[in-house]
């Protein structure tokens, strides 16, 4: 009697598969690639010219069609932004590094007469006003906004001389990076090309400068204990002369607490560069981070903000208290649970009280500081109290 063939399944190279899928997550990437809003203009004079100009930052080119298709939303006077039927564009293709207008008659034409780097163009009769915002979509993922969907600022957004209202502005040299966070200050992207946008369009159909002085490959942080490390690589850098390290409590208001120096001897690489820094005194709930890279020249720019959540502690605690021995002035970490005032009491080997200082604690981790430069040398316990709960915590240092 014959026996079945059995046929043994092919072993799967696993490591081609990955490199297989490694390529086809890269492939649609690019292929729905990074788009920018980079060119806006609108004027009060009439209904023109009015229109943007879309920036295809990838280095995939993009094909549109009617699944992967450009499309603009518009919230106007206020409203929730919805979909523009009109204003999209289901064929043709978008270079990289180049641009495609989209807008009024009179500046597709000025756009096509004068353009450098433009891929294509959609006559569309907008009607925005600088009160209204704008979002930018591709294949259905929103890409980029322009203001704020859902809020009127009034007559328009305005900051440092930059408005949305009655001006022809673009993105800032060195912004190669869409945002979809809402925004209310057009000056931290965009700068004015003109207060006179009836008599002047100039730059629409050109590509905007895009050449970054540091190309960051990652940038991370992390809670280890009670310190925070962060690591950030770079891919390339020109110039660079280093990174200042910021810290925010609130993802706004920043702070500079150190500078990591260029890995580069003279500030130029190609390859990559691996960087650290450990933060060992963190200060709040949540701590924020972001690198400002300074060129030689001055020119500075600004990494994406990088977040570290910490635990609300349980208990009055004194963190650190630094330095020690200290001369003339000593710094103290209070980590305390929850919002409240808080009393420091500088206490000799007597038992006598020579120093106090009142200060207001958030929750987390919070730094003060305090004079010791009238003390005589010995040894002093910094004492901090919770007034409200008569919780107590000490820390001893000595005055040299």
């Amino acid at each position: 009697m014959n026996q079945p063939i059995i046929t043994k399944p092919k072993r799967i190279n696993m490591k081609k598969l990955y490199n297989i899928l490694i390529f086809l997550f890269s492939f649609l990437n690019n292929s729905y690639g990074q788009v920018i809003i980079s060119q806006y203009i609108e004027t009060n004079s009439g209904n023109w010219p009015k229109g943007i100009e879309i920036f295809n930052v990838s280095t995939n080119d993009i094909t549109f069609s009617s699944t992967n298709k450009i499309e603009i939303y518009q919230g106007t006077n206020g409203a929730a932004c919805s979909a523009i039927a009109s204003a999209s564009i289901t064929s043709g293709t978008l270079q990289a590094g180049k641009v495609w207008v989209i807008g009024t008659t009179e500046l597709v034409t000025y756009a096509t007469n004068n353009g450098t780097n433009l891929a294509g163009t959609t006559v569309y009769a907008f009607n925005f006003n600088g009160d209204d915002a704008l979002q930018l979509y591709l294949g259905g993922v929103l890409k980029d906004v322009f203001g704020t969907c859902g809020t009127d600022p009034g007559s328009s957004w305005i900051a440092n001389g930059v408005s949305t209202a009655n001006q022809n502005i673009r993105l800032k040299s060195g912004i190669c990076s869409a945002t979809t966070s809402n925004w209310s200050d057009p000056s931290l992207r965009f700068e004015t090309v003109s207060t006179d946008p009836l008599n002047d369009m100039s730059g629409f159909g050109n590509s905007p400068d895009c050449t970054l002085p540091v190309s960051f490959i990652s940038f991370t942080a992390s809670k280890i204990a009670k310190i925070n490390s962060l690591n950030w690589s770079t891919a390339s850098e020109q110039n660079n002369t280093g990174f200042n390290i910021e810290r925010s409590t609130n993802g706004t208001d920043f702070e500079n607490i150190s500078f990591v120096k260029s890995l580069s001897s003279n500030g130029n690489s190609s390859s990559r560069l691996d960087y650290s820094f450990t933060d060992i005194n963190p200060i709040g709930l949540n701590q924020y981070y972001r690198l400002k890279q300074t060129d030689f020249d001055g020119t500075r720019k600004y990494s994406a903000i990088v977040m570290v959540r910490r635990e609300a502690p349980t208990a009055l605690t004194l963190t650190k208290v630094y330095p020690n021995p200290a001369n003339s002035s000593i710094y103290i970490n209070a980590s305390v649970p929850t919002k409240m005032d808080l009393q420091f009491l500088i206490i000799d080997v007597a038992g006598r009280v020579v120093s106090t200082k009142n200060a207001f604690a958030d929750v987390g981790n919070n730094g003060f500081d305090m004079t010791v430069e009238h003390l005589e040398s010995g040894t002093y316990f910094i004492k901090a109290i919770l007034k409200e709960q008569g919780v107590v915590a000490t820390e001893k240092f000595i005055k040299f």
